[in-house]
Parts: structure tokens; sequence; C-alpha cells
């Protein structure tokens, strides 16, 4: 234990852990190796004076934990037995349980198989289902009878599904994202997954923990679920100006959002106008078209740009515009395969006899230029 630490007769203070944190620790690493008889008893601290300190010596307080264990006798695992199973046939829920009779008695392993079919029950509506272990020692064969009882309890189904926080986001936008529907069984796994889901839109605030679950008025077996989110911004304005060499003096503004007005689409619009240059775009995605699990949208744009010839003299302007459109389909809870169509038309004018031949005449042909960099030098 590291830190400062001091114990009182009722708690533990200061930088250290607990003790009696210690304590079960050791009560799990016994269980774990087969010790099950082992007996761990109440942490014992005594203190004496001491001196601590390279050069100069200070008076302190020393502390001496003492957790007395009683071990007793290794175990293995005598008959394994199941209690209460209705719902699961018994060949199907042993295999969950990585022990057998003969092996090292490890209570992790019987955790882990109840850990695995919690999920199993969870997910077919056994929202409620318990179950633990009971053991019975044999002192003289060195064995521990295991009887694994559970407890199935009634089977769930899902009432209303309702949303609370969502200010801006509408309920469909939610709900589209939800793997569970009114009426049906309660599936702990589709609840996982549809939080998991909620979270990735990025609209909110990471959830945390499980959803409100009451049971549904008049209904016993119904349970009704509420997620609870927070709302977080997801809109950019920026707004700015400046000057440069190739576009001279400007303004730009430009506004963008993830969930535009509530209903999940993105859009975007910026506009740039100045001296030499122009440019304005439109953006706007659609990811569940009609409702439906397919991607759309659109990018249309209109640039301007004056390039400079020669000393000052204007050599022409270019004019772009054009069409872009996106399409995509759901693949499985979390791919998509998109694909996309670009059309644009180029204009040059204010062609003069400075600009560049190039842009005069798209055909003109040259003599070949050699570079010295890839053919040496023929100066």
């Amino acid at each position: 234990m590291g830190g400062k630490t001091t114990y009182t007769e009722d708690k533990w203070v200061g930088g250290g852990e607990d003790p009696r944190g210690d304590q079960g620790r050791l009560e799990d690493f016994y269980l774990n190796n087969g010790y099950v008889t082992a007996r761990i008893g109440q942490p014992r601290i005594t203190y004496t004076d001491g001196k601590s300190g390279l050069f100069k010596k200070k008076p302190v307080k020393w502390m001496k934990l003492e957790i007395p264990v009683t071990e007793g006798d290794q175990y293995r695992v005598g008959e394994i037995k199941f209690e209460g199973l209705t719902v699961l046939k018994e060949e199907f829920v042993r295999p969950l349980f990585k022990l057998k009779t003969g092996d090292v008695y490890n209570d992790s392993r019987f955790k882990k198989g109840f850990d695995k079919l919690r999920d199993i029950y969870g997910s077919i509506g056994y929202f409620q289902w318990t179950g633990g272990t009971k053991r019975k020692p044999d002192p003289e064969l060195k064995v521990v009878d295991v009887t694994l009882s559970m407890d199935d309890d009634k089977r769930y189904y899902i009432g209303k599904i309702r949303f609370a926080g969502n200010e801006t986001t509408r309920d469909k936008v939610i709900r589209r994202e939800i793997y569970m529907n009114e009426g049906d069984v309660f599936n702990t796994e589709a609840l996982k997954l549809s939080i998991r889901r909620v979270n990735q839109l990025g609209y909110f605030k990471p959830m945390e923990g499980a959803p409100d679950l009451k049971p549904s008025p008049g209904a016993e077996d119904k349970l009704d679920v509420t997620f609870k989110v927070q709302e977080q911004n997801r809109n950019q304005f920026t707004f700015g100006g400046g000057v440069s060499g190739l576009e001279g003096t400007f303004l730009n503004a430009s506004f963008s959002t993830t969930n535009f007005l509530g209903a999940g689409e993105t859009f975007s619009l910026s506009a740039q106008t100045g001296k030499r240059t122009k440019n304005y775009q439109l953006a706007i995605t659609e990811p569940y078209l009609f409702d439906r699990p397919i991607t759309a949208g659109f990018d249309l744009f209109w640039r301007k740009l004056t390039y400079l010839g020669y000393v000052n003299v204007v050599g022409y302007t270019q004019e772009s515009k054009g069409l872009s459109l996106i399409m995509g389909f759901h693949l499985g809870k979390f791919s998509q395969i998109f694909t996309n169509y670009s059309f644009q038309v180029i204009k040059l004018g204010q062609i003069t006899d400075l600009t560049n031949p190039i842009y005069k005449d798209p055909y003109a042909t040259f003599g070949p230029v050699f570079d010295p960099f890839f053919f040496g030098d023929f100066g």
C-alpha cells in the first residue's frame, strides 16, 4: 500500500487502499485456486514509533497490517448439478461452465458461466434471471459438489419506447437507431446495441448506464423503456476575411451542421466573395431517405476565379459550376456502401493576347523540353 495512510475504527483514510478490500481480494484468490474452506479474518493494525529521513531523522509512526488467513485444503470439483432449469436444456447450459469433475475448483469460471447465461436469458426476455452457486465440500475426499441454482422468473416484453431530453432532435431520428420494437420480447443485447447506435450519432452526449425500465401500467410482463439523452451542439458557424496574392482581398462565411433542424440531415452552406474570387456551395445529405436505410445527398457549387497574366495584366477568368450526387445503402448494423456521380462545367473568359497560349487554344502543341534533372545538362 502506497501513500500516507491512517486507519480508524470507522473508516480508512488516505492515499492507500482500504485493507478490507484486500480481504475480499484474498477470498477471491483462494476460491479461484481450490481453497473453498479458506477463511480470511478481519485486518489487524498496530503502530510503532520510528524515524524516517536520509540526513535528518524525523519521528514517524510505522503501521503494521496483519490479515489472518486459514487456508485449509485444496479441493477439486466433484459432482456438478443444475437446479431450476425450466427454459434452457442442461446439455446447452453445461458447456458454458468451463469446469468438469476432477478439476481444481475455480469460482471465477463459474461466475463467467453465469455471466454468459445472463446475456443469453436477457436476450430471450428473462430480464430478471438470477443464478448462484451452492457448494458442498467433502473434507475427507477433498472434493466439493456444486449445485448451480437458477431462477428464470418470468418473460418480459417491451411496452412503450420513449425518449427524453431530445429538445431539438426529433423522436424518429432516435427511434430508427433502436433495434427494438414495442411488443417484442425484451432483449438486453438489442438494448446494448441500440445504446451504441444512438451514441454513434454524435448528436448527444454519450449515454451512461442503462435506460429507465419501468413496468407498463396494467401489464406486469411488459417493460416501458425510456432513453434519456442530452443534446450537444452540432452546429458550426465561421466568418472571416483576408488578403492573399492569388485571391486578393476576400470575405467568407459558412454554416454547417450534422443535425439540420433536428432531422438528422447533414447541411452546409458557404460563401466567399472578393476582388478576384467568388465561391458559393450548398450541400445536403439525408441519411434515411423516405425513412428507409438509404443515404442520399447532393452538393451544388459555383466558383469564379480571376487569374492575372503578365505584369498585372488580366490573363483570364475561370468560372466553374457543378453538381455531385451521392447514394448509399446500409450493410448490416454498422457498415454502408456509397456511390457518387459528379458533373462540372468549366468556362474561361476575358482571353487576351497576354493570356497563356495553352488556355487560348486547347489543341496547341509545343516542342520538347529537356529537363537537366532527368536528362543531364546539355548546355
